[in-house]
């Protein structure tokens, strides 16, 4: 990962989430962002996506299988906080785009 301690986290569930992340990072690096740009994933991305994910993103993190009964998204936001190598971190949800 890059230096910076403080970045933008999104998470997705699957290749139309994974994609929409796509479109989240490439809109965050347009505006010029020196954060890093990081993403949460499920074992439901397929292997194609998997390669694509891990060369566009400055980090990747696998949620872990809880027995937490929230949604999916709430428990990647909780997990954010696990993520201690970083200083700040605003989570950013995967339909989000970033604009100037």
């Amino acid at each position: 990962m890059k230096g910076s301690k403080e970045g933008w986290i999104t998470f997705a569930d699957g290749d139309i989430e994974a994609n929409n992340s796509l479109v989240l990072l490439n809109s965050l690096r347009k505006v010029y962002t020196s954060k890093k740009i990081l993403l949460i994933l499920t074992s439901k991305i397929s292997n194609s996506f998997w390669e694509v994910l891990v060369d566009k993103f400055d980090g990747i993190y696998m949620l872990p299988e809880t027995n937490i009964e929230v949604d999916l998204e709430t428990r990647a936001q909780i997990f954010c906080w696990s993520l201690f190598e970083n200083k700040k971190l605003l989570f950013l949800r995967n339909s989000s785009v970033v604009k100037l």
